[in-house]
């Protein structure tokens, strides 16, 4: 049986408010992976393939089984391609997206399909090959229950995945495979052949992750406020980037009260949208 993290994003993961999304070299991804007991690591970075193809160098050096990936932004929501290894163009409906996916010899996988930010595809991760019925990000826990209810409603494929942006987030939560190679791998999940090992990220980590990434994309997100933010909002948003600069500190106490009640709003808001839909 082999353990496998199928959502984890590097430093070629990038975002427009805050630049750095993954942190994280595609080589210290792989060896943080083999130190935790994974046979497996898929690398699906946020609209390119760039950060997969480089670990793919690193595979034979650790010993794990590097899956050449991409989360693609879909015009109806993120979508996981596993064995992609050239970048399909965001913005296509699921349907294309999809199929571009499969011209290249890989499978699509919905990731967190009723995550509270809406990116993923709700109900249309039935098209995909498999559902990530799991992911150790979604903090309102609600969405993963709706995803899986449905998922096993439709006796769809299924798969757990941490959603890993940092190195201490990956192998959290995992999807076991009986299989030595990528076609085994895929060919185990699309069949439904998986087993999944649920674990919630710690809030702890998160804040860690959510510091980190305000202090390396400091001068990047201090020119998007100045750009795009207006008087009070802009004074607030620098207010909370500057914090970033004094941890670690005391000011962490601060960035975990933050996190706890962001947590706590997230699994409220998170269960009234299960509760009235």
């Amino acid at each position: 049986m082999i353990e496998m993290e199928l959502h984890s994003h590097s430093c070629y993961s990038k975002g427009i408010k805050i630049l750095h999304e993954g942190i994280g070299t595609p080589q210290q991804m792989i060896k943080q992976a083999k130190h935790v007991g994974l046979g497996a690591l898929a690398i699906t970075d946020h609209n390119t393939v760039k950060g997969s193809l480089s670990g793919l160098k690193y595979a034979k050096q650790y010993g794990v089984i590097v899956i050449p990936g991409i989360e693609i932004t879909s015009a109806d929501g993120d979508i996981l391609g596993l064995d992609v290894k050239e970048h399909i163009k965001p913005y296509m409906n699921a349907e294309e997206t999809i199929e571009k996916i499969h011209d290249m010899g890989g499978i699509a996988i919905s990731p967190h399909p009723f995550d509270i930010k809406n990116a993923g595809l709700g109900k249309l991760c039935l098209k995909a090959d498999a559902i990530e019925v799991f992911n150790a990000l979604s903090l309102d826990r609600f969405s993963n229950l709706k995803t899986f209810k449905i998922a096993k409603k439709y006796s769809r494929p299924m798969t757990a995945a941490s959603d890993s942006h940092a190195l201490t987030m990956i192998g959290c939560s995992r999807t076991c495979v009986e299989a030595s190679d990528i076609g085994d791998i895929l060919t185990e999940i699309s069949s439904g052949r998986t087993k999944l090992m649920k674990n919630y990220l710690s809030t702890r980590i998160i804040v860690d992750w959510v510091i980190n990434r305000m202090q390396l994309s400091y001068e990047h997100s201090a020119k998007y406020i100045e750009q795009n933010y207006s008087y009070p909002k802009r004074i607030v948003a620098n207010a909370f980037l500057n914090l970033s600069k004094r941890s670690p500190g005391k000011i962490d106490y601060l960035f975990d009260a933050m996190g706890y009640f962001a947590m706590v709003n997230a699994f409220i808001y998170g269960g009234m949208k299960y509760i009235t839909r």
